[in-house]
C-alpha cells in the first residue's frame, strides 16, 4: 500500500541503513536496493520460527543485506517477538535447527517502533501465546549486487511508479 511507502527511507532509519549498506563498499557509496517489502502478522498459536537469516551468506565481514522491521502492534513475549542472538552476524556459520542460544533475546517494544538489524543476524519470530496481532512491515535492503526476493521493477503499478521520487526509485532499482 503506497502509504507504506514513506518507511522505504524515513529520516529516522535511512541514515543507518545507508551506512550499514555502504560501509565497506567502494568509497563507502555503492548503491543499495530493497529486495523485499511486505508485511506480517503470524497466526495465533503459531509455533516459534527456526531461527535463521536473510542474507544467504553467513559472517561477512560487511552486512550484505539490512532489515528494518517496523512493529504495528506492540511486539510482546505472548505475541511471539522477534528473538535475535546478538553478535551472531559475525559467525560464519547457520543456526543449528532446534536450538535455543543461551544468549538469545527478545525484541520487546511497542507499536512504531522500528528494528534494524544486519541480514546475517540469527533471528526468528517468536511462539505467538495468545491471539494478539503482531503485524509488522519488513523492509530488506541489499547490496545492488544481490538479487532482490521480489522485482520491483516487475511488479511496481504504474500509478504508484509515478508517485515515487528518483531517491525511492532507485531503492526499488529502476
Amino acid at each position: 500500500d503506497e502509504r507504506f511507502i514513506e518507511l522505504l527511507d524515513h529520516p529516522a532509519v535511512h541514515p543507518l541503513v545507508q551506512y550499514l549498506m555502504q560501509n565497506g563498499s567502494y568509497q563507502n557509496e555503492e548503491p543499495f536496493i530493497v529486495t523485499q517489502f511486505s508485511a506480517r502478522d503470524p497466526h495465533p498459536g503459531v509455533s516459534a520460527q527456526q531461527l535463521h537469516i536473510d542474507s544467504r551468506f553467513p559472517g561477512p565481514p560487511y552486512a550484505l543485506m539490512t532489515i528494518a522491521l517496523w512493529m504495528l502492534n506492540d511486539f510482546t513475549l505472548e505475541s511471539g517477538a522477534t528473538r535475535l542472538v546478538p553478535k551472531s552476524h559475525l559467525r560464519s556459520s547457520y543456526p543449528e535447527n532446534g536450538v535455543e542460544y543461551p544468549d538469545e533475546i527478545r525484541a520487546i517494544a511497542p507499536a512504531g517502533s522500528v528494528l534494524i538489524y544486519n541480514g546475517s543476524t540469527w533471528h526468528g519470530g517468536g511462539a505467538k501465546l495468545l491471539d494478539l496481532e503482531r503485524w509488522s512491515v519488513i523492509v530488506s535492503y541489499a547490496r545492488w549486487f544481490v538479487k532482490p526476493a521480489f522485482d520491483m521493477t516487475q511488479n511496481t503499478p504504474p500509478d504508484l511508479y509515478a508517485k515515487l521520487t528518483p531517491e525511492r526509485r532507485e531503492l526499488f532499482g529502476f
